[in-house]
């Protein structure tokens, strides 16, 4: 036996567990009695290395400790040792990831499961110097996903309790079982190792939606959420590898499950205020601009905001941005124009808003675009809602009941059936506070894509003398740093950041979340319109095809038909699209005639321009053709496909009626599914199905109206019979 062969021992198990007395007397007995090259090696060392601060480690340094720590494991496997990675490993992708580290290397692994009970572990933490929080290695043991032999690679070689056995018992058996397993050694002839597209993508899955966690887990570090995240965490990457969903996919939504959890949570103190978007609804004249100034203490979020150039007669024309602090929140107010020409930038507002105030005035009550900007809430997917019923100043008692019971109207049977409705006045400022409390109450601190390349989409370009051009935006993805480089999609111009500003003050870095004015330089204003999104360089591609899930709204009065030029927002950008409703059948796209209102469907769009879009991304129809007197949002869903050319096919339903039986087993002659002896030669051999849904193949005519068919079972007389003809259809 080879006294330098590469080897990786994996241990496993909760903090305090006796793992590292283990991993001392495991190397010491193979280095000491049997000659073979040891090394032990735990992340806990670096953390050491990087906490040359009077706060200790800093959490964001857990990435570069990963880095280290797994550099480590290869050096010491390159150089021929007997590597012990002494380390929690409580997740399958942690140990997966070590264990592609060895395959790469050409090295044989085991894992070894320290199956300390949960109370032993706190118990043997106390008793020590420095313990960990008890509360840590409940939540840990909470999320433990032991190696259980749910895949051969990740069945252990031994498990071992040291509340049962000595830390000296344990390492003889140990070595002994790791001493036969080298006997035979697997990989001591370099192989090349080919991972299939499947096993990438689900430990990319299993990768970025730990990542995900654990930068939530950060931000509020609470052990409760924390249980709940790994639960939800699990079944995120269940359903990811069922539907074939990538990494990216699956982080969204599994943010979006995280979201709806963490409402009753807090997150840890230190990080500063957190930032939320909270944006006016309503339709022109109903007071949102004078309400927005009695709310405001900012008048520009970024300090580099464009001042809104737009307001004519008191009226709107294009988002305006203030702020004002409500207790842990920095509040942005998103001010979005009611004019009905101008929907779309309430639907650009839209998607960088985590809650909404609708604004209905007393004396008006509610106009076609009230409606029409509460289906924008509904339809982007704003989890929170307040209404403030405006200008009460104005309207008599009775009057504000009765537009208060439209409201209320309006709201029954969606998710804002309970969304509290505020009586104020902006001109004279009544109900304001009460109004900013309804708020508070209704607002959660929302979980971000903190990490993931990144994504902003922008509002405003321009030019500040001295600063150069200016992008203004919400991160919605990962974060920018002062020096790097982005990328203005879907034109593709690069430049560098200069500067970055928000909330007055200078920033080195904005996340996910921020309001941010970046400087940019190496670009004109020209390159970075509205619908334009700033990006890490080649992170995202642009396409003109999107798949996604549609409910058309119950207001929309009009049908839903094939081959429509509609109006398309993606993300902020507008653009003319042709769709086609439909739905997948046995892996076929095939046409609806027609939706109506409140129906769902599958809608293919082709663009006539290129836009970014990513899968899980908003989308929201509206028709261009329409005057401000009807309804014009057909509703709105999520992308499920992108830059995929869909082949349409149209389905037709023939009726038959089975009639006699024949001389041969379950053959029958069924009537009506042709007219012509002619018609029905082209479909011999051809598949048909009962309403019981017994199958069946057709054969020959045996009359104009009547044909054979060989069913795989008896059918009773008079069963009803269907025939599913199918055509490619070329497009518009």
């Amino acid at each position: 036996m080879p006294q330098n062969y590469p080897y990786l021992l994996i241990l496993c198990g909760l903090p305090s567990s006796g793992k590292t007395a283990i991993s001392k007397n495991v190397a010491s007995l193979l280095e000491d009695k049997h000659g073979i090259s040891s090394m032990v090696i735990s992340s806990d060392d670096f953390r050491g290395m990087l906490s040359y601060s009077s706060k200790g480690f800093k959490p964001e340094r857990e990435t570069s400790v990963k880095t280290l720590y797994e550099k480590a494991i290869a050096t010491g496997l390159e150089h021929g040792f007997l590597v012990i990675s002494d380390d929690l490993n409580y997740y399958k992708s942690m140990r997966s990831d070590l264990r592609h580290i060895a395959k790469r290397l050409d090295s044989d692994y085991d894992i070894v499961l320290v199956d300390t009970p949960v109370e032993q572990a706190i118990k043997w933490n106390q008793e020590r110097g420095s313990p960990i929080p008890s509360s840590l290695i409940e939540e840990i043991n909470q999320k433990l996903d032991p190696p259980k032999g749910d895949y051969k690679w990740d069945t252990p070689l031994v498990v071992v309790d040291p509340s049962k056995q000595s830390s000296e018992e344990i390492a003889n058996l140990v070595v002994t079982a790791v001493l036969k397993r080298l006997e035979n050694p697997k990989r001591s002839k370099p192989k090349k190792v080919v991972e299939n597209e499947k096993s990438v993508r689900a430990r990319g899955i299993e990768r970025e939606t730990r990542k995900s966690m654990m930068e939530v887990m950060t931000r509020y570090k609470n052990p409760d959420l924390g249980i709940s995240l790994s639960r939800i965490r699990k079944e995120v990457v269940k359903k990811a590898l069922a539907d074939g969903s990538k990494p990216v996919d699956a982080v969204e939504l599994f943010l979006r499950e995280a979201n709806a959890v963490a409402k009753s949570y807090t997150m840890a103190e230190g990080k500063g205020l957190i930032p939320v978007h909270v944006g006016l609804f309503g339709h022109v004249d109903h007071g949102k601009t004078m309400l927005a100034r009695q709310l405001t203490e900012k008048p520009s979020t970024a300090a580099l905001d464009k001042a809104p150039d737009s307001v004519r007669r008191g009226m709107t024309l294009d988002m305006g941005f203030s702020a004002f602090t409500l207790d842990q929140y920095i509040v942005t107010l998103v001010d979005l124009p009611g004019h009905f020409s101008l929907v779309r930038h309430v639907v650009a507002g839209a998607n960088i808003i985590d809650a909404a105030v609708l604004i209905v005035a007393a004396d008006l009550g509610l106009q076609v675009q009230s409606v029409e900007h509460f289906s924008i809430i509904k339809n982007l997917g704003i989890k929170d809602l307040v209404v403030a019923l405006n200008k009460v100043d104005l309207a008599s008692p009775e009057r504000i009941e009765e537009v208060k019971n439209k409201v209320m109207l309006l709201l029954k049977g969606t998710p804002y059936e309970t969304a509290k409705i505020v009586e104020v006045s902006g001109l004279t400022g009544k109900g304001i506070d009460e109004l900013k409390g309804a708020l508070q109450n209704s607002l959660s601190p929302p979980i971000r894509q903190w990490i993931g390349p990144f994504k902003m989409p922008i509002d405003h370009a321009f030019t500040i003398a001295g600063v150069g051009t200016v992008l203004t935006g919400t991160v919605h993805r990962g974060k920018v740093k002062v020096k790097d480089t982005v990328e203005i999609k879907p034109i593709g111009k690069k430049g560098q950041v200069r500067s970055l500003r928000s909330f007055g003050e200078d920033k080195e870095e904005a996340i996910a979340g921020d309001r941010v004015g970046v400087a940019v330089k190496d670009l004109k204003p020209d390159d970075a319109h509205r619908g334009y999104v700033a990006v890490s360089p080649g992170s995202i591609n642009s396409t003109c095809r999107v798949i996604t899930e549609l409910e058309v709204d119950k207001y929309y009065k009009r049908p839903l038909t094939p081959y429509s030029d509609v109006d398309v927002f993606v993300g902020s950008y507008e653009v003319l699209g042709n769709i086609v409703p439909g739905v997948i059948e046995d892996g076929k796209f095939f046409v609806k005639p027609s939706v109506k209102a409140s129906e769902k469907c599958l809608v293919y769009i082709e663009l006539r321009h290129q836009v970014m879009a990513e899968r899980g991304d908003h989308v929201l129809l509206v028709n261009p053709g329409l005057q401000a007197r009807e309804f014009r949002i057909i509703g709105g869903g999520r992308i499920t496909e992108t830059n995929k050319k869909l082949e349409i096919f149209s389905k037709k339903t023939k009726k038959g009626t089975v009639r006699q039986k024949r001389q041969e087993a379950n053959e029958y002659s069924v009537n009506g599914l042709f007219s012509t002896s002619e018609a029905a030669s082209k479909f011999v051999g051809k598949q048909v199905v009962t309403a019981l849904g017994v199958s069946g193949e057709i054969g020959a005519s045996l009359s104009p109206s009547d044909v054979s068919v060989k069913f795989k079972e008896p059918v009773p007389e008079g069963e009803k019979v269907f025939l599913y003809a199918y055509k490619r259809l070329k497009g518009k």
